[in-house]
């Protein structure tokens, strides 16, 4: 290929411009590191010449162990990947912060248990959690598969017991709140509660609480008009079966007359003689 010898002048001096342009940003960085009060280094990173953090920066504990690896941008906010550590070397979270605020995160997220084994993944939109997120126990079993809303809302989330065994498994609205049947189990598999929310979150319907047995703990029903609203008779149970305590509302929520309280025996407790 053919040069003329402008052409070559030309990219001489354009190699010139860009040589002094980085050497001159190099200038401006100046190495700075600071020490604990034994000598061990505390911060180890580049700061420009109006004394700003800039690029990547290792921070590190007192007793010598490595913290965490923060970059930050040209204006000194925490901007690409970072990484924390355990004290003993292991990987303890690992994400990327967007660079629009101090600290906020953005794209994928881990984070671990001290053992290595991986606690939760997902991803983050402007600090808030988006798409689907699996978390872990610390024994490696699944604990919950969460899905979030682009705007960073909970919309389903099932969780389990450290055995393996279904915790719950629940859906929300737009707001956040439980809509449709929710259920919770015990580890041994045996139901925990029901409970019906409608379409804004409000409970509604018959709630059932059971002890781990599987006998019946409490029952009641909810008006629907709020989260909180019972009407009718309510019942409690001791673990034997026998009646614990009545207590009844009417339409709007409100109690009628003292609850009634009985023992295992089955004997009413006169309200005077309740602690």
């Amino acid at each position: 290929m053919f040069f003329s010898r402008s052409t070559n002048i030309w990219h001489a001096a354009l190699i010139t411009i860009l040589l002094l342009v980085i050497n001159s940003g190099y200038a401006q960085e100046k190495k700075n590191t600071t020490h604990w009060d034994n000598g061990n280094p505390k911060a180890i990173g580049y700061k420009n010449d109006q004394g700003t953090a800039i690029g990547e920066w290792t921070y590190y504990r007192k007793d010598g162990s490595m913290d965490a690896i923060l970059n930050f941008n040209d204006e000194g906010i925490t901007e690409g990947t970072f990484s924390m550590f355990f004290k003993n070397g292991q990987l303890q979270t690992k994400g990327s912060y967007s660079g629009e605020g101090s600290y906020e995160m953005d794209d994928a997220y881990e984070d671990y248990y001290s053992n290595g084994q991986l606690r939760s993944k997902g991803t983050y939109k402007k600090n808030k959690p988006i798409n689907e997120w699996i978390r872990y126990w610390e024994n490696g079993t699944l604990k919950s598969q969460t899905t979030y809303s682009e705007s960073g809302n909970i919309e389903k989330n099932t969780e389990y017991h450290k055995n393996g065994q279904l915790r719950l498994d629940a859906t929300y609205n737009e707001s956040g709140d439980f809509t449709g049947k929710f259920v919770m189990y015990y580890d041994n598999g045996q139901i925990k509660s029901e409970q019906d929310f409608d379409a804004m979150g409000n409970k509604t319907g018959w709630y059932t609480a059971y002890f781990k047995d599987g006998t019946l703990k409490e029952k009641g029903e909810y008006s629907g008009a709020d989260y909180f609203q019972k009407k009718g008779i309510w019942n409690s149970f001791y673990e034997g079966g026998s009646i614990k305590k009545i207590i009844e509302y009417d339409g709007n929520g409100k109690r009628i007359g003292a609850p009634k309280l009985y023992d295992e025996q089955g004997n009413l407790i006169p309200l005077s003689t309740k602690d």
